[in-house]
């Protein structure tokens, strides 16, 4: 079962920040304990979409997303994605990560993006597959409409129908600022 967001509602209220540019307040979008596995197909594979209410993020703030993945091990590489886009986008959205695993049978991440001072310019912000800190990749950018419902889609691939990838929990928070 899954914790949704309800914009009248704050799940959890995790801090306040208020300065003479802007008022920011963190809320707990959506969590998820329930394990969703695919096995059987080689396409890439939708496991969870959280969907982020319109407007919701404002011009200047941020979202992050804490997913946590399993599969099997074995030689063949299971991938797992997370993508942002359009409502109804699926595997087709901008990815953020993606990781690839063989014998590593779990994988923690952390990840997010922030608005750029428009609600439709995003910076794309990802941790080293192993941990927080310096990073030899270069930023991403994105122009999603956030004024719009916007989706996160967690995704697994495997290289053989055979194999096992899943969505063991998950965590999206928002950072509102206007």
């Amino acid at each position: 079962m899954a914790i949704r967001f309800s914009p009248s509602r704050k799940v959890t209220k995790l801090a306040v920040v208020t300065s003479t540019v802007f008022s920011a307040s963190a809320s707990v979008l959506e969590q998820s304990g329930v394990q969703v596995s695919h096995t059987g197909g080689t396409p890439e594979f939708v496991l969870a979409t959280v969907t982020i209410p319109a407007d919701a993020i404002g011009p200047n703030g941020r979202v992050e997303i804490w997913p946590t993945f399993s599969n099997n091990n074995s030689g063949n590489s299971k991938t797992y994605r997370v993508r942002i886009g359009a409502s109804g986008a699926g595997t087709g959205g901008t990815q953020i990560w993606t990781a690839s695993n063989t014998t590593n049978t779990v994988h923690n991440a952390i990840m997010g993006f922030a608005n750029r001072n428009s609600a439709s310019s995003q910076i794309l912000t990802v941790s080293p597959a192993s941990a927080t800190g310096l990073s030899g990749g270069t930023l991403t950018t994105a122009a999603i409409d956030t004024t719009a419902d916007t989706e996160i889609v967690f995704t697994g691939q495997l290289a053989n129908s055979g194999d096992t990838v899943s969505l063991e929990a998950y965590r999206v928070i928002i950072f509102y600022a206007a």
